[in-house]
């Protein structure tokens, strides 16, 4: 007996290697695509336009090989409504009898052979229930059907096989009765092995318009008597089903074309409004110069979906808070949501934040230094002239960046709260807005920041603030930063503390009611918690048991919440703790989360170097400390700020070099028996306190201010000597020896690079001549407020800018760099592996500032490797070598550590002025403190890192609107660049042009890596002034309304969307690529496909 027969497994898309996208010069796309597609099909979900026959025959395409698998198809066919019928079924008319009637006077005559097997095919699948069928209509808002063509966006296909593999196609796929093969036709392939992310967005999509769940289109069962006139088609055989339908060859009818003009109107109109298009959210993103990681990219979307938007970002240092920004900003203005925003970012990194906005996001955005306006000149010199500006007038620029220290200041302060609103307010560093003695009775009033901000926040539709420390003594001062975005009036400041204290512990019955109380008005401002997050926060909790604590903490009579046992009662605590406000209005994310979300993140392995000291360097050091002591005890109480602030500089330098105290020794020595200073001219930027726990943040007019009124408490006798001592050494300390041999160590080992940081721009140039001369097969650049030098071969140090530093140490050209701490916040190193504290600042963010550097997303070293170097037995090792062993210091600051080392500055300061007799004491009792503190940190209730958790999983972001790719590809067409324009192509992605009224050719680029790494380009792409010049040579047509044209800009529900008339009829545009594609085929002019739609041309 033969035994019976088995049908071949059907192929696995995993089989095939599918290219990105398809058009049509690539052949036909039946054969090349639809037929091998679906020959893998097991289930087959489809979008189509409208409801015609063509449409239908197209969504047909390939399916014979489905139908042999056994498929099941889903489709969904859009039908849009006129006027009057909108009108009827306002006045109370049923919507399903009007679409009934609608689609039974649609013509279903296939027009051509194609067309006819298409929908023979479609016929059979729903005789044999292979194929179910869906209606789309657009509606508005308010759920009522809008009178608009082509709204319904239906260009999707979704394949899944046999193992569940599966492959997405989307594009302009087009519903045309001109032929399959002969249509200009592009669609983009996805597929879920290789691009998971956007396979499941349009899953998801499908899902929700499929089962209902959108608020732009109702969708419905087809209606019988459309399912009868279907089946009209139905073949008397089954012979015509069992090979794919062959379509038919027909050529396009339509002979129209645009003039040059009206070409380069349409592409440029749509490039000036891509950002603002409905699905134009990711525009900024994409024509940016950087790439964000997934946790940015959430950050973004959280904020830019939700707009106007209030959030707090608090990441880590080196986790990218400014690139989340940046991306922010970008697309904030691109879009035009905001057109007047302020950044309040502190003095010390104005020029930072103006450069990362250049170039990495193309916006050249003006700072105002209290007297002018600055911009930042680019390669092409089109930025505008800085100009003077009052402090009324540069509140009228749109886009600005101010110093947060100048604007605190009442006379400032004053004209700011009165000047027009705005739309979005950024402030960096926010955590410096505080009490002037947060935590504590003395005095609990907002500092002048913290006023300036209170007084701000109903000035403003959107607010973003930044810090990686939001709480740096007291978790008030996490609710006062929250107060500020919008906290609900329940979660007031006593409630917040009272709530915190209590899921710490073991809350009573009442204590718990009340915890439960919280949680049910934190669910009703912002949503209720979600079973995910349940499952995420009690992933060893049975699901019975979890729907029960749920059930416990929502029931408002408390009983059920009476009954939970000691078990339930800790897991609900954990609900608790990570579902409060804290949660929706900060974005947080550390390393440690960032590790168990699968990101690779680096292990830092820690040197703790204590350095001994000759014996003239530890004669230098004593005779230093007891000169401080000395100088500051000896002053009257009222000058004893001022001459303390002197000597805590003098104590600094000393741990950082002995050549850096001596030229701080030499300038103040210069500068006795002369007439004060101007602040500006005593340069004491580098030597700021480091205390920003204190009640407010110093800025260098006070700190010049300090130096210049302890002018005449100094001995010149006294510091010569200091000078005589030092001139007694060798002039190569132990701790730049050490550093050579850390160096030499690790190099040996295999790393590649390093970068060695410093407070002071003095032991930076002691630094680079010492190691140049002592490493000298060694490629050494320096990095500071003056900029870059390398060293040549020669021994000359020659300028060079930062972009050309980063672009050297990536490639290997730069081995060594040293930079102070200034210059280091504007640099991302993550192809360094090696990083040397060659001093330790008295704030230990800066330290940890430092090794974010290198310790970065993205950093090529699975070990990075943190040196850090200190003399023996001073307080600094004694300190940080200590903390570093107590709680892994060197490896990250948790965020229940913030408060301690928010207290350490002052500590050192006041040490560092102790009377010598009692330093000794002083220092063992430092230490004890230090102890002290730490074994608070972990009793503490509020943990930052805690009750900010959140889901990190990125939602499945839409395919963008425009990206640089697209912007390359639409400049190297003849027909869209400027009649005017001088091109001349260079390498890839890189041209020399020239526009009317340049002086010379400029080079710009469409690739964001080479912009990033190259100080000699423009960026093409929206906000760059070269790129908008171009935008320039094309205005805006200013086309009447309601007369016949080929391309409008529709007004819809969902936003603003491109219509192109095309031999098939209307069309709407995702894509620069399409719309470059369909004015392939653009159709003869036609009237408006909708009430309100902007004609273009």
């Amino acid at each position: 007996m033969n035994p019976p027969s088995v049908a071949p497994a059907a192929p696995l898309l995993t089989a095939r290697e599918w290219k990105p996208a398809y058009e049509t010069e690539d052949g036909d796309l039946v054969e090349l695509f639809y037929n091998p597609a679906l020959a893998c099909a097991k289930f087959y979900n489809r979008m189509t336009g409208y409801f015609s026959a063509t449409a239908l025959a197209l969504a047909a395409r390939g399916v014979a090989g489905m139908i042999a698998n056994d498929g099941h198809m889903r489709l969904v066919v859009g039908c849009t409504l006129n006027p009057p019928e909108v009108e009827a079924i306002r006045k109370g008319h049923d919507l399903r009898a009007l679409v009934e009637a609608k689609l039974a006077t649609v013509p279903l005559d296939p027009p051509d052979e194609a067309a006819l097997q298409g929908l023979e095919l479609l016929a059979w699948m729903i005789a044999n229930g292979s194929l179910e069928v869906k209606v789309a209509i657009p509606i508005d808002r308010d759920g009522n059907p809008t009178p608009t063509e082509g709204t319904y966006h239906a260009k999707v296909g979704i394949i899944k096989d046999a193992e569940e593999n599966r492959l997405a196609f989307s594009g302009s796929i087009n519903e045309t009765a001109a032929g399959w093969r002969k249509n200009s036709e592009t669609f983009h392939v996805y597929c879920s092995w290789s691009e998971t992310r956007h396979v499941k967005y349009d899953e998801e999509s499908f899902d929700r318009l499929w089962n209902g769940r959108t608020h732009t289109v109702c969708v419905m069962d087809v209606p019988e008597a459309v399912k009868l006139r279907l089946l009209e088609f139905l073949p008397k055989s089954d012979i015509r089903i069992s090979t794919a339908p062959q379509p038919g060859e027909v050529e396009p009818d339509s002979t129209y074309r645009l003039t040059p003009d009206e070409t380069r109107t349409v592409v440029w109109t749509y490039i000036r409004e891509a950002a603002r298009l409905a699905n134009g959210i990711r525009v900024g993103e994409c024509t940016s110069a950087v790439n964000p990681w997934p946790h940015q990219s959430r950050t973004f979307w959280r904020f830019m979906s939700h707009w106007p938007c209030r959030l707090l970002i608090a990441d880590e240092v080196g986790l990218g808070k400014t690139i989340s920004a940046g991306l922010i900003l970008r697309q904030a203005w691109l879009s035009g949501q905001a057109r007047r925003v302020l950044l309040l970012v502190p003095k010390g990194v104005m020029i930072q934040w103006q450069n990362e906005l250049y170039e990495r996001f193309n916006l050249n955005v003006p700072l105002y230094d209290g007297g002018k306006l600055i911009w930042r000149k680019t390669h092409a010199g089109l930025q505008p002239p800085d100009r003077a500006a009052s402090k009324e007038d540069w509140l009228e620029e749109p886009f600005v960046i101010a110093s947060s220290q100048l604007m605190r200041r009442r006379d400032r302060a004053l004209v700011l709260t009165g000047a027009k609103d705005w739309d979005l307010i950024l402030l960096d560093e926010a955590h410096h807005a505080r009490r002037r003695s947060a935590g504590m009775l003395r005095d609990e009033r907002p500092n002048t920041l913290l006023k300036l901000m209170r007084e701000l926040r109903n000035k403003t539709k959107a607010l973003l603030l930044l810090t990686a420390t939001p709480m740096q003594v007291d978790p008030i001062e996490v609710w006062d930063l929250l107060w500020l975005l919008g906290l609900p009036e329940s979660w007031d400041e006593a409630s917040f503390r009272r709530y915190f204290s209590l899921t710490g512990g073991n809350p009573g019955d009442a204590d718990f009611q009340f915890l439960a109380g919280m949680f049910g008005r934190t669910e009703a401002e912002f949503g209720a918690m979600t079973e995910a997050d349940v499952n995420r926060l009690l992933p060893d909790v049975t699901g019975l048991r979890r729907r029960r604590i749920l059930r416990a903490l929502r029931d408002v009579s408390g009983i059920p919440l009476r009954r939970l046992d000691a078990q339930d009662r800790q897991a609900a605590l954990r609900l608790l703790t990570a579902y409060t406000p804290v949660r929706s209005l900060m974005a947080r994310q550390t390393r440690e989360l960032l590790r168990r979300y699968g990101q690779k993140i680096a292990r830092r392995e820690t040197v703790d170097r204590p350095v001994p000291m000759l014996p003239a360097e530890e004669e230098l050091y004593k005779a230093v400390e007891e000169y401080i002591s000395k100088t500051y005890n000896n002053a009257a109480p009222e000058k004893r700020n001022a001459i303390g602030f002197v000597m805590t500089i003098y104590r600094r330098r000393l741990a950082s070099s002995f050549y850096a105290l001596r030229q701080t020794l030499n300038d103040r020595l210069a500068r006795m028996g002369r007439p004060a200073e101007a602040p500006e001219a005593a340069g004491v930027e580098e030597d700021l306190s480091q205390d920003e726990a204190g009640e407010e943040v110093m800025d260098g007019a006070q700190a010049c201010a300090l130096v210049a009124d302890a002018a005449g408490l100094e001995e010149s006798g006294a510091i010569k000597e200091l000078l005589k001592k030092i001139a007694l050494l060798s002039g190569k300390d132990s701790k730049a020896r050490k550093l050579k041999e850390e160096l030499t160590a690790a190099f040996g080992q295999g790393y590649d690079s390093a970068i060695v940081f410093t407070q002071y721009t003095d032991t930076v140039d002691y630094l680079k001549e010492y190691l140049a001369e002592e490493l000298p097969g060694l490629t050494i650049a320096t990095y500071t407020g003056d900029g870059g030098a390398q060293r040549d071969a020669s021994g000359t140090w020659v300028r060079c800018s930062k972009e050309t530093v980063k672009r050297r140490l990536r490639e290997g050209r730069i081995r060594l760099l040293v930079a102070n701490d200034a210059a280091g916040e504007g640099l991302n190193l993550q192809y360094c592996g090696v990083v040397v504290n060659y001093d330790l600042p008295w704030n230990p963010m800066k330290v940890e500032q430092r090794i974010g550097r290198i310790d970065r997303i993205g950093q090529k070293h699975d070990v990075i490797r943190v040196v850090n170097l200190a003399y023996k037995e001073t307080v600094e090792a004694d300190v940080y070598f200590r903390l570093g062993e107590r709680i892994n210091l060197f490896q990250g600051i948790v965020g229940k550590l913030q408060p301690i080392l928010s207290r350490l500055p002052s500590k050192f300061e006041e040490l560092a002025l102790e009377r010598s007799e009692n330093r000794d004491a002083a220092r063992q009792q430092f230490l004890a403190d230090v102890e002290n503190m730490v074994a608070e940190s972990e009793r503490a209730a509020f943990d930052i890192d805690v009750v900010a958790e959140e889901d990190l999983t990125l939602p499945a972001l839409p395919p963008p609107a425009m990206t640089l790719e697209e912007i390359d590809r639409a400049l190297n067409r003849a027909e869209v660049r400027p009649p005017a324009l001088e091109w001349r192509p260079l390498d890839p992605g890189t041209y020399a042009l020239k526009l009317p009224g340049m002086p010379a050719e400029v080079r710009a680029t469409t690739s964001g890596e080479v912009f990033e790494y190259s100080d000699n380009h423009e960026l093409l792409s929206p906000g760059g002034a070269v790129f908008d010049r171009l935008s320039e040579e094309h205005p805006t047509s200013a086309a009447p309304a309601g007369g016949k044209g080929v391309c409008w800009l529709a007004h819809t529900a969902q936003g603003k969307r491109v219509i192109l008339q095309t031999q098939d009829g209307p069309q709407e545009v995702d894509s620069l690529n399409q719309l470059i594609d369909a004015l392939q085929r653009v159709g003869s002019p036609s009237v408006s496909p909708g009430d309100g739609a902007q004609l273009v041309v």
